[in-house]
């Protein structure tokens, strides 16, 4: 009798320790998958919050570039991009000029003008010859003045926005700082 109880002692011995490695195992894969969940969480967290904040220090940055730039900014500066402008239409691709002219075929040929500074009698007169060369017919000019474009021209055409203004500059280089910055993050995580 007593060598049928070690027995069946022995037997449940073995199989409370087989349950108990069992369970130890599936907390462990329990323990494991919460783990990387968690890790998952916390990476996509943390990128989110470093693009906000970045996102913010970006645009200040940005915004006190401008501000520089705006300040050393000469009229002089100003009239050469508007004239780079106005050779940049002449040097367009001719499948671009016909995107134009079709674009405005149907369309009042206006072209709305954003520029930091008035712009003198002369470019306007320039500017308008060129654009009216560009759609092949005569185009009004409606001219907004926006400093904060610092130096440069932005002309919208139908739905189409040419853009070669010191503002436009500085936010592509925002952008593409932005996207380096998240990429950056991105792999430093992907490192952990």
């Amino acid at each position: 009798a007593q060598q049928e109880a070690d027995e069946i002692v022995a037997k449940a011995q073995r199989e409370a320790a087989q349950k108990s490695a069992l369970l130890m195992r599936e907390a462990r894969e329990r323990l494991d998958r919460m783990t990387e969940q968690m890790r998952s969480e916390y990476t996509r967290q943390r990128e989110e919050i470093v693009a906000q904040n970045y996102e913010q220090i970006l645009d200040a940055i940005i915004d006190l570039s401008g501000n520089v730039v705006q300040s050393v900014t000469t009229r002089r500066s100003h009239d050469d991009l508007v004239q780079n402008f106005l050779a940049s239409i002449y040097q367009m691709p001719q499948e671009e000029v016909e995107i134009y002219r079709r674009v405005m075929a149907h369309r009042q040929p206006l072209a709305i003008v954003t520029t930091p500074v008035a712009l003198t009698p002369e470019q306007s007169k320039t500017l308008g010859d060129t654009l009216s060369s560009l759609i092949d017919r005569p185009v009004e000019i409606q001219v907004r003045i926006v400093p904060e474009l610092v130096a440069g021209i932005q002309v919208r055409i139908g739905d189409r926005l040419i853009d070669n203004s010191i503002r436009q500059q500085m936010n592509r280089i925002r952008d593409r700082v932005r996207q380096d910055l998240i990429q950056s993050f991105s792999s430093e995580a992907k490192d952990e």
